[in-house]
């Protein structure tokens, strides 16, 4: 996923940017959003009502949901694993 789209989503999900400000992002980086949400993500956040707060806080929501499985992916080293099981 491009870095600068990931760390804008982040930004909209931590509140970090208003909504008019992520609105105009979506808008504006449509492609890239759509390659890193998929289409049917991306779909809603193009008929989303960016007016409504539930709809807004929905689709925080939604995205979150998203992009969490790859932030609980981290590979580890089998060094690591035994120090931190006691081992040498």
């Amino acid at each position: 996923m491009d870095e600068e789209i990931n760390s804008a989503l982040w930004r909209f999900i931590r509140r970090d940017t208003s909504v008019p400000a992520f609105e105009a992002l979506v808008y504006a980086h449509e492609a890239a959003l759509s390659t890193a949400l998929g289409p049917e993500l991306h779909f809603r956040l193009l008929e989303m009502n960016y007016a409504d707060r539930n709809q807004a806080e929905d689709m925080r929501e939604q995205v979150e949901a998203h992009l969490r499985p790859a932030l609980t992916h981290v590979p580890t080293l089998p060094s690591l694993k035994c120090r931190l099981a006691g081992h040498r």
